[in-house]
């Protein structure tokens, strides 16, 4: 009843004002005194009543409206406290201590302020629901931006990781070479055999010096074996 008084004061009460100024600025006072002042007694006690009655009703209406702003702050502390309730039985890793709750609604503030919403919209905002609603969303991009950076920094690592250095030498075993594949296709066409194995290298020197066996030892020269790159001292064969 008394919210509702406040109301009808706050859209009637200018237009009663102006009403009563205009009354009373059509009566010329000094004209009114000068020739009939009984006249101008009773018009100017009849004005003074009227605007203390305005006075009253604008005073009456100021404590209404004080009063009603302290109950509705109440009501809306209470219910405040009771959203609490339910976010810290409901969350209580963000809400179950008052710590907790400063520290998650500061970052909330925060986090709503940044995609637009005003700063007097976001102090009124008490149900869990939108709470709820606000901190999910909040944690997903905070677990999306999590995962970014993660990204980002193995991408960094593994890239870091890729940076040529100077390579490794290679230990080359001891034993005839193979030949280059351009020699390869070379000796093909010639009718040159590929590359024996070592037995049948070691076979072939066998024959080579038994069929050299007796020659000259004027003859000794240095052979290399058509299928060995090895130089070696044989005599030479006798034709």
């Amino acid at each position: 009843m008394i919210v509702q008084a406040a109301q009808w004061w706050r859209q009637t009460g200018p237009a009663l004002q102006q009403a009563f100024a205009n009354k009373w600025a059509q009566v010329d006072w000094k004209t009114l005194a000068e020739k009939d002042s009984a006249e101008y007694a009773r018009l100017d006690q009849e004005r003074q009543k009227e605007a203390a009655l305005l006075a009253d009703a604008n005073r009456r209406q100021q404590e209404d409206t004080k009063a009603a702003t302290a109950r509705a702050a109440q009501a809306l502390e209470l219910a405040k406290q009771a959203e609490n309730a339910k976010l810290a039985h409901k969350l209580p890793d963000y809400f179950g201590s008052p710590e907790k709750a400063a520290k998650t609604y500061d970052e909330l503030g925060k986090f709503l302020f940044a995609k637009g919403i005003p700063a007097d919209r976001i102090a009124q905002i008490h149900e869990a629901p939108i709470i709820e609603m606000a901190l999910a969303a909040m944690r997903f991009e905070q677990a999306q931006q999590h995962v970014l950076r993660s990204s980002e920094g193995k991408a960094l690592s593994a890239k870091a990781g890729k940076t040529p250095g100077r390579p490794t030498p290679t230990r080359v075993a001891p034993g005839p070479a193979s030949p280059a594949p351009s020699q390869a296709r070379a000796g093909n066409r010639n009718g040159r055999r590929g590359p024996a194995s070592g037995r049948v290298v070691q076979e072939e020197w066998r024959e080579l010096d038994r069929r050299c066996g007796r020659a000259d030892p004027s003859q000794r020269t240095l052979i290399r074996h058509p299928n060995d790159r090895r130089l070696l001292w044989r005599h030479r064969p006798t034709p």
